[in-house]
């Protein structure tokens, strides 16, 4: 799964998995950061409860799979909680 943080175009991006939908709600950027909501939900796609700002600079990133959900380790230091 792949991840485009240097183009932040606001709009969703969902991808069905084995345990679910990874949702990415871009809200566009702020300086020089994308800001993202992220959710992965079985019973209710679309709900997202991660707030991202990810710089832009960091470009394309890769999500590998595991346990049916995305691995966020590469970016979680840059997310919160709502």
């Amino acid at each position: 799964m792949e991840i485009d943080f240097a183009t932040c175009h606001p709009g969703e991006q969902r991808f069905d998995l084995v345990s679910g939908v990874a949702t990415f709600d871009f809200l566009g950027t702020n300086g020089s950061d994308c800001i993202v909501d992220y959710g992965h939900d079985s019973a209710n796609p679309g709900i997202v409860t991660m707030a991202c700002r990810v710089p832009s600079i960091t470009g394309t990133l890769q999500f590998l799979i595991h346990n049916g959900k995305p691995d966020m380790s590469g970016i979680a230091q840059r997310c919160s909680d709502i």
